[in-house]
C-alpha cells in the first residue's frame, strides 16, 4: 500500500514516511492516498494543496492544515475521521464524501464556499446537510 504524491514528478512513499513530514512539502499541489491501514493522522497539510483525495484509510482520525487553495476534496471510507477545520477554502469547487461515519460536518467554513459547484455526500449519517442546503439556496 502506498501514498502517491503528485507534484511535477511522481513520488511514492509509505504512509508512515509521509506522516509528520508534510511540512517539507510546501509546494505540494495534489495528494492522493489510498488503502492505508496504518495511517492515523495527516498533520500540517501544506497550504499550496489544490487536490486532496483520501480513500480506504480505516484508522485515519484527523487531517489538519490551512487549505485556502484547495479546489477538490474527495474522502471515502475513512470511518474514524473526525470533522476537520481547514480554514475558509474560497477556491473549493468540489466536495465528495463517501462512507465516513463519524464526520459531523463538511470540511472548512461553509459560509465562504464562494466557488462551490458540486457536492456529493453518500453514507455519512452524522453530517447535518441542512446548513449546506441553506447556503446553496442563498447563492442562487
Amino acid at each position: 500500500m502506498s501514498v502517491q504524491v503528485e507534484h511535477g514528478n511522481n513520488l511514492t512513499a509509505a504512509p508512515e514516511q509521509l506522516q509528520g513530514s508534510t511540512k517539507s512539502l510546501h509546494c505540494l499541489e495534489s495528494l492522493y492516498i489510498r488503502g492505508s491501514d496504518k495511517l492515523a493522522t495527516l498533520p500540517n497539510i501544506p497550504p499550496s494543496l489544490k487536490d486532496l483525495s483520501v480513500n480506504h484509510c480505516p484508522e485515519l482520525r484527523s487531517i489538519s492544515g490551512h487549505l485556502d487553495a484547495l479546489v477538490y476534496v474527495g474522502i471515502g471510507r475513512c470511518n474514524k475521521l473526525e470533522s476537520p477545520e481547514w480554514g475558509n477554502m474560497p477556491a473549493l469547487n468540489h466536495i465528495g464524501l463517501l462512507s465516513c461515519k463519524r464526520l459531523t460536518s463538511l470540511p472548512g467554513n461553509l459560509g465562504s464556499y464562494s466557488a462551490l459547484i458540486r457536492v456529493g455526500v453518500k453514507y455519512c449519517p452524522a453530517i447535518d446537510m441542512k446548513p449546506l442546503y441553506e447556503h446553496l439556496s442563498q447563492k442562487a
